[in-house]
């Protein structure tokens, strides 16, 4: 039975594994600076209205202060507490979108990065690739990072 079995297997296309240590992948390829810098630019443009936002509580807060009538200064600080609310409801909606949008970046980027790896195991004849942080060990030459890398690039 042990020699049925050496002979089965004496035929089969041998098992080659690779690794790819995705995280430099990621910070290396060329859509992981675009995806930064656009979502850089839009928090900076949240940020922007919060600010704007907080200017115009901070003036009411201080025309508050000047008036001298009690029913003024009642409707002010109404005017105060709905404002605070809107600031509230746009921050947090604006840490919503950016939450998604840097997921629907960073999804796209690893999609890519994905396909390019499959490319690679394909070219190189690998019938498994694994994440390098999953191994204990593994030798350089079964490391595909840098052929990712590559492919990314169009090299």
């Amino acid at each position: 039975l042990v020699l049925a079995g050496s002979a089965l297997w004496a035929g089969a296309t041998p098992l080659r594994i690779g690794f790819v240590d995705v995280s430099q992948v990621f910070d290396e390829h060329p859509e992981t600076k675009k995806a930064t810098s656009i979502l850089n630019a839009e928090i900076e443009e949240q940020k922007a209205k919060i600010d704007i936002l907080q200017g115009e509580i901070a003036k009411l807060k201080e025309d508050k202060e000047i008036l001298e009538d009690e029913e003024e200064q009642i409707e002010k600080q109404a005017l105060i507490d709905q404002k605070t609310d809107e600031l509230k409801e746009y921050a947090s909606a604006a840490r919503t979108y950016l939450t998604q949008r840097e997921q629907q970046l960073t999804k796209e980027i690893i999609e890519n990065i994905y396909e390019a790896v499959r490319k690679v195991a394909i070219k190189e004849k690998i019938s498994i690739v694994v994440e390098k942080s999953n191994i204990l060990y593994g030798s350089s030459e079964v490391d595909l990072t840098g052929k990712v890398i590559k492919v990314l690039r169009g090299e």
